[in-house]
């Protein structure tokens, strides 16, 4: 629970979060950041994730008496030593991806849900940039923040952003057609209305006024199956 809670506030991929110690932990100055490796970095810490206050509460809960108690030693967190993994197996070992992976679908299926964990950094990331878009108060703004969001995540490639952004533009048209829709059902029901009680007038269906929108690549989807 604590590792899908931390995947949803950091954007981080799963194995990034199961594979922390913790000295990952102890090196970082705020008590809701963890340094991590990122994908190509050989192992090398050169990342940082950041949770909620709320996260931190139940991971030292953890930490100090469910690991507590599969752990060998039965140490809580000021006796660890830095290179300790910070999620056990109920073996004692550390957590693997695949062990993980299990409770993860098990959720999944009692929740009636289809979600692979990859799926929630992409919603982390379409979220930071609607967020992103409602406070900037200029496009300079949106950009300072979108670069930095660039950084955080540890992308290489550049057109990265372009491709989420083309994706957060295509949302931003189905929610503005979406609204549309329901004005043209609202029209077409008073106009069904008006048909019905007038009978000396013609009623007039108004046309709804919309701004034109670039219509997208839908082989987005496709490639955002293959982000990573």
């Amino acid at each position: 629970m604590i590792i899908a809670r931390m995947l949803f506030e950091t954007g981080a991929r799963a194995s990034e979060v199961i594979e922390l110690t913790v000295g990952d932990y102890r090196e970082r100055k705020s008590h809701q950041e963890v340094n991590t490796f990122n994908k190509g970095s050989y192992g090398k810490k050169i990342k940082f994730l950041r949770f909620s206050k709320d996260t931190v509460k139940r991971l030292f809960h953890y930490i100090d008496t469910e690991r507590k108690s599969f752990d060998k030693n039965h140490f809580d967190f000021h006796q660890l030593p830095d290179d300790a993994p910070i999620f056990l197996s109920v073996n004692g070992t550390a957590l693997t991806y695949q062990a993980w992976y299990y409770h993860w679908n098990r959720a999944m299926t009692a929740n009636k849900l289809s979600l692979n964990p990859h799926k929630v950094r992409h919603w982390f990331v379409t979220s930071r940039l609607r967020e992103i878009h409602n406070i900037s108060n200029s496009e300079a703004e949106i950009e300072q923040r979108k670069n930095e969001l660039v950084k955080y995540m540890k992308w290489k490639n550049p057109d990265t952003m372009k491709a989420y952004e083309h994706h957060f533009d295509e949302a931003k048209h189905r929610e503005a057609h979406d609204r549309m829709l329901e004005n043209m059902a609202k029209e077409e029901k008073e106009y069904e209305k008006q048909r019905k009680t007038s009978k000396k007038s013609k009623p007039k269906l108004q046309v709804i006024e919309t701004i034109n929108q670039e219509i997208f690549d839908p082989d987005l989807q496709e490639l955002f199956e293959g982000l990573e």
